[in-house]
């Protein structure tokens, strides 16, 4: 069985981010995706460091619209403190289909 992977994302990115946890679904990976696991009424930021301790892997989705993000900032933040592996998507670089 494929790892836990924590996708973060910023909403402008809602559709890339749908395809690319139907791809990583689809090749066996548990993904942690915002919408698809926040239970309302639970703390968000706790439910975000959990989310993220609980993944063997995380993955930003890195555009313009994440770099400016203060979620995606907080997310990155608790990444960090708990030295998380972590790789990126790198949207900046690609131009969209004509």
């Amino acid at each position: 069985m494929a790892g836990k992977i924590f996708v973060s994302y910023s909403r402008r990115e809602v559709g890339f981010a749908d395809d690319l946890v139907r791809n990583l679904e689809e090749k066996g990976y548990s993904v942690w995706l915002d919408y698809r696991n926040l239970v309302p009424g639970t703390p968000w930021l706790d439910q975000i460091h959990k989310g993220i301790h609980d993944s063997d892997d995380i993955l930003l989705v890195v555009s313009k619209a994440s770099l400016a993000s203060q979620n995606v900032e907080v997310e990155w933040r608790s990444v960090l403190e708990q030295k998380k592996a972590h790789h990126h998507a790198d949207l900046r670089s690609c131009r969209p289909a004509t």
